[in-house]
C-alpha cells in the first residue's frame, strides 16, 4: 500500500498534462490487453515449433512450392521461378530441357532441400510469358523473408516490373512452406 502512495505523490507532483499523459498511457495498455486478440488453441492441435538453431544438424530441411496464383487469372500463361535461399539460386521447372511450366491447379509442386542453417533469408522472381504475346516479364518483389523458426509457411506477392516501375497491384502470389523432417 505504501508503493501506491508514494507513486501517487509521485505523479502528484508534476503539472496536469503530464499526470494527464500518464492517465492516457495506462489507459491506452489496459485497453490493448483487454481488446487484443488471444489464440485460443489447444497444444494437442498445434504443430510443433522448433528453432532452427534447436534443430540437430542431421535433420532434412525442405521447402515445399505449392501452385502459383496470378492475378488475373491467365490460362495460356507460362512461368518460370526463381528462388534465392541465403544466396542460392533455385529454378523451378528444374527438369532437363524443360524451361517453362503451365500455371494453374494442376501445376507440380517443387520439393527443394535446403542446407542447414540458423536463419534462411528468402525471396522470389518469376518471369512469365504469356501465348499470344510472347513477351517475357519479371514479377518480383522487394522484400526478404527471414526464417528463424520451422514449420513456417508463407503467401509470398510479387509484382509486375516493368523497366524501373513496379506495378502497384499483386500480379502473382507464390505459397510455400519450409519444414524439417
Amino acid at each position: 500500500m505504501e508503493t501506491l502512495e508514494s507513486v501517487i505523490r509521485f505523479i502528484g507532483s508534476y503539472p496536469m498534462w503530464a499526470r494527464l499523459l500518464v492517465l492516457a498511457c495506462f489507459a491506452v495498455a489496459a485497453g490493448t490487453l483487454v481488446l487484443a486478440p488471444r489464440i485460443a488453441t489447444s497444444q494437442a492441435t498445434k504443430a510443433p515449433v522448433t528453432s532452427i538453431d534447436a534443430s540437430k544438424k542431421e535433420r532434412l530441411v525442405l521447402m515445399r512450392i505449392k501452385p502459383i496464383k496470378l492475378f488475373p487469372d491467365d490460362p495460356s500463361a507460362e512461368v518460370q521461378l526463381l528462388v534465392f535461399v541465403n544466396g542460392t539460386e533455385y529454378r523451378h521447372p528444374s527438369v532437363a530441357g524443360v524451361e517453362w511450366m503451365k500455371v494453374g491447379p494442376a501445376m507440380s509442386e517443387k520439393i527443394i532441400e535446403l542446407p542447414p542453417s540458423s536463419r534462411y533469408e528468402v525471396r522470389f522472381e518469376m518471369r512469365m510469358r504469356n501465348d499470344l504475346k510472347r513477351k517475357t516479364t519479371l514479377r518480383a518483389a522487394q522484400k526478404i523473408t527471414y526464417i528463424t523458426t520451422l514449420p513456417f509457411n508463407e503467401e509470398y506477392s510479387l509484382y509486375e516490373v516493368d523497366g524501373l516501375s513496379r506495378a502497384a497491384g499483386v500480379s502473382a502470389l507464390v505459397s510455400y512452406e519450409v519444414y524439417a523432417q
